[in-house]
């Protein structure tokens, strides 16, 4: 069984937003995201923390909701700015 945070999930999400069930995307990297934030090995901040907070601001568009990227990107970048 793969990992919540394992790079194979990760390719799986990718490809179910490449072939269109965009809100299934966005679903597995919701769950993604709260893998890496609740892992301890990475957490909140961890670079792929952030890549996944990143591509839930990207589904999430593709998914038809457009006002929320916006700030979905916002927090993520404020994470990555704290991590600098």
């Amino acid at each position: 069984m793969l990992s919540q945070a394992s790079a194979g999930i990760w390719r799986i999400a990718q490809g179910l937003g490449r072939s269109g069930p965009y809100a299934a995307a966005l679903d597995l990297f919701r769950k993604i995201t709260a893998a890496h934030q609740h892992d301890p090995g990475y957490g909140p901040e961890h670079p792929d923390g952030l890549a996944a907070r990143a591509d839930v601001a990207s589904w999430t568009g593709q998914a038809g909701d457009q006002l929320r990227p916006g700030t979905c990107t916002r927090s993520c970048c404020r994470s990555a700015m704290r991590r600098i």
